[in-house]
């Protein structure tokens, strides 16, 4: 087998989801080894596969954790790729104020959050809709936007570095 590539990347985060690429036309399993294991018998065999593992961690949130893959063949053949060190973040952020006020084609909004995430917004109304961010590495946003006449349909998204996330929704019309 031949390891391709593995996600979380050093020092990244991770809330319990790993995945690993790799080319292997006779693929056995692959095992996901961290503070435990998880092996799969039902990954892909094949040129640019990837299997993906989600493991409950819980118990190591706040810590580093190292994790490392081993992929095997059916002929018995192993390899596995060096211990990797990632962050360990299983706690949702969570919208706790979410308030704004409509004047004329300016929204002004004030939103706090329980941690520091990249905030933004997605127009379900708008002509090109696509994820717009307020701002990153943030705790709370206070700041007018300007937006289109008509009516608006935002999903407003939280999500800290793990990719653990908080939605809400909200409509208002210009």
């Amino acid at each position: 087998p031949k390891i391709k590539e593995t996600l979380p990347k050093k020092k990244d985060y991770t809330n319990g989801s790993f995945s690993i690429k790799y080319d292997e036309e006779f693929l056995h399993n692959i095992t996901l080894n961290y503070n435990g294991s998880l092996t799969k018998f039902d990954c892909p065999s094949g040129k640019k596969q990837i299997c993906y593992f989600n493991v409950n961690l819980s118990e190591h949130n706040n810590d580093t954790i190292n994790y490392y893959f081993e992929a095997s063949d059916m002929f018995f053949k192993t390899v596995q790729r060096k211990p990797i060190a990632v962050k360990v973040d299983t706690v949702v952020p969570e919208i706790t104020k979410l308030n704004f006020t409509v004047d004329r084609r300016r929204v002004e909004f004030d939103v706090e959050i329980s941690e520091e995430v990249d905030l933004m917004y997605y127009d379900l109304n708008s002509t090109r809709p696509r994820w717009i961010s307020l701002c990153r590495n943030c705790d709370s946003y206070n700041k007018k936007k300007s937006f289109r006449t008509g009516e608006h349909n935002l999903i407003i998204m939280a999500s800290d570095k793990a990719s653990n996330f908080d939605q809400e929704m909200i409509s208002f019309f210009i």
